[in-house]
């Protein structure tokens, strides 16, 4: 095989098979081009062969174009390098983005996994509604027993003229949580929300420090000090604490209480409001979290109703088939001699995971 026409790091990628390579250049260097070549490099004589044909090699892509330009490629080089044997197998090689290659491993086990060999995978445009359908048809049951989180977020948000929801809803909290979900390794268990709690003793300990300053340094903290404990005794509504906050002002810098005690002040007031915010929340994250995971179900037997999967199942279903199956585990664990992810920036943690299973 020719390398002649290659750069010298075009050659290094291109020659080197036996250990892990980061390839970083931009668009248009010619990243495909060497991506296509590696693999010619890897079935020709002189890498020993590395493979023995080209069902050894993964390639992931993160389009279906992008995966059919690269399978156009490697059939037209291995064509030029008199190979044409093996560019009749390009059309069953593991090139394609990493949703294909999850579903051709689920049919190929579907009856181990109980899933249904004949599974359609939805596409954007048809499980968007989908889940839309699964949340309108939750919140419409539950709507009574939402009551927390109604307060925080309207349940479905007013359509603006282009068609997207104007603002935050509980539709789409949910559809957010449920993405996040889909895409983590132990689904709901790995979401945890942020909680606040509402103690104002450090606050207030720095607010009495300014009862020994100027005159109206003290004025300002004994309001802040009433202010608070008025908060702290009554019965704590989004209201009283908005109150609490606009009585809080700051003290000017003076001799007796610096700038650098002021910011401390600030920084002290900021921390303490923001957690007895989130903590007045808490409820309604309940609420939502419940929600999400009855819209979940509802989702779920939504697409089973029409033995569906959309791309975060196939996902999911696959780490979790290549986690819990040592059986499908090892007929893949060395199946694979090379294996090359494009855009690899772009993978989250469990795809990640998903591809180690692979190498």
């Amino acid at each position: 095989m020719d390398l002649s026409t290659l750069m010298p790091q075009q050659r290094d990628i291109v020659t080197t098979l036996d250990r892990p390579l980061f390839v970083s250049a931009g668009a248009g260097s010619g990243k495909t081009f060497t991506l296509t070549r590696r693999i010619l490099w890897a079935l020709s004589p002189e890498s020993g062969p590395f493979i023995r044909s080209l069902d050894q090699v993964l390639a992931i892509t993160f389009t279906k174009d992008a995966a059919a330009e690269i399978r156009e490629r490697v059939r037209g080089a291995l064509i030029e390098e008199g190979m044409a044997d093996v560019a009749l197998q390009v059309d069953d090689a593991w090139i394609s983005t990493i949703h294909g290659m999850c579903s051709r491993i689920l049919r190929a086990h579907a009856l181990e996994l109980g899933l249904d060999p004949e599974f359609t995978v939805l596409d954007e445009s048809v499980s968007g509604p989908l889940m839309d359908r699964a949340v309108d048809a939750v919140i419409g049951r539950e709507r009574d027993g939402l009551g927390a989180l109604r307060e925080w977020f309207p349940l479905t948000g007013e359509l603006d003229p282009s068609g997207f929801e104007a603002g935050t809803s509980a539709r789409r909290l949910v559809r957010v949580l449920l993405e996040r979900a889909s895409a983590s390794r132990h689904g709901f268990d790995d979401i945890d929300f942020v909680r606040g709690t509402a103690d104002f003793s450090g606050l207030m300990d720095a607010y009495r420090q300014c009862l020994g300053a100027s005159a109206k340094a003290a004025e300002t903290a004994r309001i802040a000090l009433d202010a608070l404990e008025a908060y702290e005794s009554g019965p704590q509504t989004r209201g009283d604490l908005a109150s609490c906050m606009l009585a809080c002002g700051m003290p000017r810098p003076s001799k007796a209480f610096p700038k650098e005690q002021v910011a401390l002040l600030k920084a002290e007031a900021a921390d303490a409001f923001v957690n007895a915010y989130l903590a007045l929340g808490g409820p309604a994250l309940d609420e939502l979290l419940a929600l999400a995971h009855a819209v979940g179900d509802e989702y779920a037997a939504l697409k089973a109703e029409r033995s569906a999967l959309d791309n975060n199942d196939l996902l999911r279903l696959t780490y979790e088939a290549l986690r819990g199956h040592a059986g499908i585990r090892e007929a893949y664990a060395g199946k694979f001699a090379m294996v090359m992810i494009d855009e690899f920036q772009d993978t989250d943690q469990q795809q990640v995971d998903l591809i180690n299973f692979l190498t």
